[in-house]
């Protein structure tokens, strides 16, 4: 079994953004007195950075365990408890049925950004995004379970695991 984590140095640059978002749209917040109208629109941000923060917090203590029989994710990273929505998932590499991979670029000549790796089996999803460390790994072992279990992987998708150097045969995964 392989253990992956997030890349901390990631993580911790997540969460720097997410506290200067917060400083700087709740600290007006505090000298605006009466303007409803933007104390809305601050509140509203505060908000979106707030829940930035929160996810960021949560992929820092996630692991992912890789076994020869599938993926599973661990939100809290082994630690005790549980929270709405933040139970463990596993899906197993014979189940699965729907393998996507998207680019999101930073810019205009697609030189910079991440992917998200998104898995199905029809009950459970995951998804993962490439400052995973081992994603490549990871990606690989999907594009092999598409591949053996007939999954027809979109135009897109091909393109991004070409762009990582994995390569489908033509006739498999349609």
């Amino acid at each position: 079994m392989n253990v992956h984590r997030y890349d901390k140095h990631s993580v911790r640059a997540d969460l720097r953004r997410a506290a200067m978002g917060l400083l700087l749209t709740a600290g007006p917040m505090l000298l605006l007195g009466d303007s409803t109208v933007a104390l809305v629109i601050l509140g509203v941000l505060a908000l979106l950075f707030l829940a930035f923060g929160l996810r960021t917090i949560l992929r820092g203590m996630m692991l992912v365990h890789v076994t020869e029989h599938g993926l599973s994710s661990d939100p809290l990273g082994g630690r005790k408890g549980s929270l709405p929505g933040l139970a463990p998932r596993t899906i197993a590499w014979r189940d699965i049925r729907k393998v996507g991979l998207r680019f999101f670029s930073l810019k205009r000549d697609r030189s910079e950004g991440w992917m998200e790796l998104s898995l199905g089996d029809g009950h459970r999803s995951l998804r993962l995004d490439s400052t995973l460390d081992g994603f490549k790994d990871i990606v690989v072992r999907a594009a092999e379970a598409a591949r053996a279990n007939n999954v027809a992987l979109s135009d897109s998708t091909k393109a991004n695991l070409s762009g990582l150097g994995i390569h489908i045969p033509a006739g498999d995964a349609a």
